[in-house]
């Protein structure tokens, strides 16, 4: 995280290798729709680009961060679609 936070696009792109399969498949469960699944997945993984910062320093293993990210954010959307 702290290689991302300093603007490393490779590790980024390690990241996501990582951990794409495990944040689709949560905003899979989330949104039936695959286009609407994309589309959060693009915004979450911008998201995470952008505060990569503020992520580095908070606690826990970047894989439970981004996971735990995903799964807000797919709540949170889903819920401001009700």
């Amino acid at each position: 995280m702290r290689a991302v936070a300093a603007g490393d696009s490779a590790a980024f792109s390690r990241l996501y290798d990582i951990l794409s399969v495990a944040t689709y498949t949560v905003f899979r469960r989330h949104f039936p729709d695959q286009a609407e699944a994309d589309l959060a997945m693009k915004a979450m993984w911008l998201s995470v680009w952008q505060n990569a910062s503020t992520l580095s320093h908070a606690p826990g293993t970047p894989s439970e961060k981004i996971v735990a990210i995903a799964e807000h954010w797919a709540r949170s959307r889903v819920a401001s679609a009700i």
